[in-house]
């Protein structure tokens, strides 16, 4: 199994279902006691329908948990560069203390190796008199190896506003391979989301980052 830096995106099989999620997260013991109540949410992806997805998903679950969370495309819509005190002049508008960025941490896959085959197809006939004539096809297949994407990870990180810090790092693992009784399910790109925002957002409140607004 290997680690790949590039992103694939993982396409959704039609329904949903639970998704196995492991996290692990690190804070920085200088803010014991401080915690983030009014969130931008920046999605750091290439594709823009995957920026706005994720904003979309992890401001829901922030506001869930009973803060305040803006996503950037609303604040700072990715049409054009902003200047740093354009940045400032917006996050104080919507006095925001904490940023959180969310990326692509990569993919875990395996390589199955197919073996070449041989199928033989046999047309044949009756003589008439107890016998048989035919021809016979063998068709060979060359092998291959194929990469299989067995889970995605994903990373957050949150910033101190007033000073650039970096406060806190989530990390998720989601294994995108389920088996059940009537089939196989693959997880797609919004069911892998969805579980890491649940599990993140879940992570910063374990490690009292979250300030819930009055």
């Amino acid at each position: 199994m290997r680690l790949k830096k590039h992103f694939i995106l993982i396409l959704a099989f039609a329904g949903a279902s639970c998704v196995s999620t492991k996290v692990a997260s690190i804070k920085d013991p200088s803010y014991r006691t401080a915690s983030f109540g009014r969130f931008l949410v920046v999605g750091n992806y290439e594709k823009m329908e995957s920026a706005n997805k994720v904003e979309t998903v992890f401001a829901a679950d922030l506001r869930s948990a009973g803060v305040y969370a803006i996503e950037n495309f609303k604040l700072l819509p990715p049409l054009r560069s902003y200047s740093d005190s354009e940045k400032r002049a917006a996050f104080i508008a919507e006095g925001l203390d904490g940023y959180l960025i969310v990326s692509p941490a990569g993919v875990n896959t395996s390589t199955l190796h197919f073996p070449t085959t041989s199928t033989t197809y046999v047309n044949a006939s009756s003589d008439g008199y107890g016998g048989a004539y035919g021809t016979a096809t063998t068709t060979t297949s060359p092998s291959y190896s194929e990469d299989i994407v067995n889970s995605v990870d994903i990373k957050a990180e949150l910033f101190d506003i007033s000073n650039g810090k970096l406060v806190w790092r989530g990390e998720t693992n989601t294994d995108i391979n389920h088996f059940f009784d009537q089939g196989a399910f693959k997880a797609g790109f919004n069911d892998i989301v969805h579980s890491a925002s649940s599990n993140l957002v879940d992570e910063l409140e374990r490690n009292a980052l979250i300030r819930r607004q009055k």
